[in-house]
């Protein structure tokens, strides 16, 4: 008999809550009927959350890297009832039993989950691992090794790992029909270094594997790779991100900076154990990438790792019930850290019309910079909590449909600050081709407003089909766009800066590559 896994599981792969914060927890309940409307009782409920995207790129690798899935599940009562708590309601439900199952992208408070057949999903080239993707929901649901998985109705992406083959697949399933996948085409050989593991951005849970002690397989053509390499000098991970080409190549990691630090307590003055080292590269408009992550040992001791060492790179520092420290470089000041202790602080948050804002992150940016500090969630009340140290941060409300623009939060430890109130928000969107016409997987686009200074820069990364969209802008404000696309191989795409306005057109660019510099000039 073929052996075939049904899906029941789902992992997160980012988890932004700050170290040590206790997130707000929102109710999600909701029925379950099976194909004919009667309710479906004993059903295991998951929910998993959507990781935070955009800027957010930093937690969400520092999470993949530490191992920190979150699921929450529930089984049906006898009348198919079921009730989650969950810490963001933004993500994917999803229910199998006997047969029959049901998936929904972000759920409303109150869910109804019509189960329908499941779909058979037959996977080319014999058994293998099958890692599947919510289209929609961002949410990796990931089966055993087998060579047919069955899901229910839903648009779906599927990375293929064996031995010998890796792939990657995108599809629309039908309730009770049965797909068989098209073999993919030939998987490319990467060289890399004996200690370096490599995964696809859009996989960062999913490990490539290896035919070799210094070879990989990565799908057939252009994907966007991270290695990282464990640095035994200074106890961390060193991250660094290539673009593989339609070519075979070799990917070499760069060599590790290393510097060591002590962090204490500001209060005390007792080394802190388990606080979090991240290096992050913050060179492209705000934008900010995981370079190294680390933890202290007993001794309070950490290092970090760094491709080389550069003025943009900022290393940030944090602890359970501390604040967050960003480090200065070596020669502006020595490798101890004393971290402030936090205090409980509270900010209600409403929506344009004065109500309650539900169903809204919330940025926290550190004092004189603008990387973040603190991810926290508003609960049903508007209500979000925090700990940070006394002091003034900035504060971002994130939601699509709202203004995303700083605000100033003065944290005290007494009094509540009085309630902030969002404004609307639009967006922007469309799609960036290659000067071929295929899409610009991997294109930085950048938005920069000319009208209101209230509003910073603000980018996206486009989707395998070319696609970005940028949430949370005023209405009205004439905006420039452009984009850029550097490939591993140096060659660079740039195209021309154009004027939009959100929420009035579909972008749609085409890139040309960048002229050669002048001789003598770099």
């Amino acid at each position: 008999m073929r052996p075939t896994f049904e899906v029941a599981a789902v992992l997160l792969l980012g988890c932004t809550c700050a170290p040590g914060q206790h997130p707000v927890r929102h109710n999600l309940v909701g029925e379950v009927r099976d194909d004919g409307g009667k309710p479906l009782a004993g059903a295991m409920v998951h929910f998993a959350a959507t990781p935070v995207a955009d800027l957010w790129v930093l937690r969400d690798h520092a999470a993949a890297l530490a191992g920190a899935p979150e699921v929450e599940t529930a089984r049906t009562d006898p009348r198919g009832r079921f009730q989650l708590r969950v810490a963001r309601p933004r993500g994917a439900l999803w229910v199998v039993h006997a047969g029959l199952g049901a998936l929904l992208v972000d759920p409303p408070p109150r869910a109804q989950l019509l189960c329908q057949p499941l779909a058979e999903l037959r996977l080319p080239g014999g058994p293998a691992t099958a890692h599947i993707m919510s289209a929609g929901g961002r949410c990796v649901l990931q089966t055993g090794r087998a060579d047919a998985v069955r899901l229910p109705s839903g648009a779906f992406r599927v990375l293929i790992t064996a031995p010998d083959r890796v792939a990657e697949y995108g599809l629309l399933l039908r309730a009770g029909e049965t797909v068989t996948l098209p073999a993919a085409a030939p998987p490319r050989r990467l060289e890399v270094g004996t200690a370096t593991t490599v995964t696809m951005t859009d996989w960062p849970a999913v490990t490539l594997p290896r035919p070799s002690p210094t070879s990989v397989l990565i799908p057939g053509g252009e994907v966007v790779v991270d290695l990282s390499l464990w640095v035994a000098a200074s106890g961390c991970r060193l991250v660094a991100r290539r673009w593989a080409g339609a070519s075979a190549e070799t990917l070499v990691p760069p060599t590790a900076h290393t510097r060591i630090l002590k962090v204490f307590s500001a209060a005390t003055g007792e080394p802190l154990r388990g606080a979090r080292v991240l290096a992050v590269d913050a060179t492209q408009d705000e934008s900010a990438e995981l370079r190294s992550i680390g933890d202290t040992d007993a001794s309070g001791r950490a290092g970090f790792a760094l491709p080389a060492p550069t003025a943009s790179t900022q290393v940030v520092v944090s602890a359970p019930g501390y604040g967050t420290v960003v480090v200065p470089p070596p020669e502006d000041g020595s490798n101890e850290v004393r971290l402030p202790t936090a205090v409980a602080a509270r900010q209600q948050v409403l929506d344009p019309t004065g109500g309650p804002a539900t169903h809204l992150a919330v940025h926290i940016e550190h004092p004189g910079s603008w990387l973040l500090t603190q991810v926290a969630f508003a609960d049903g009340g508007g209500m979000v909590r925090l700990e940070l140290p006394r002091g003034t941060y900035g504060m971002r409300p994130w939601h699509p449909h709202y203004l995303n623009r700083a605000r100033t939060l003065l944290v005290t430890g007494r009094d509540d600050p009085p309630p902030i109130r969002c404004e609307p928000g639009f967006r922007v969107h469309g799609r960036i081709l290659l000067p071929d016409g295929k899409p610009a997987r991997g294109a930085v686009v950048t938005l920069r407003d000319s009208t209101d200074a209230r509003v910073r820069r603000r980018t996206a990364v486009c989707d395998r089909d070319g696609g970005f969209q940028i949430s949370g802008l005023p209405e009205h404000a004439r905006m420039r766009l452009s984009a850029r696309l550097t490939q591993s191989d140096g060659r660079a795409f740039i195209s021309e800066q154009i004027w939009v306005q959100p929420e009035l057109e579909d972008v749609e660019l085409r890139l040309k590559s960048e002229d050669p510099p002048l001789p003598g000039r770099r």
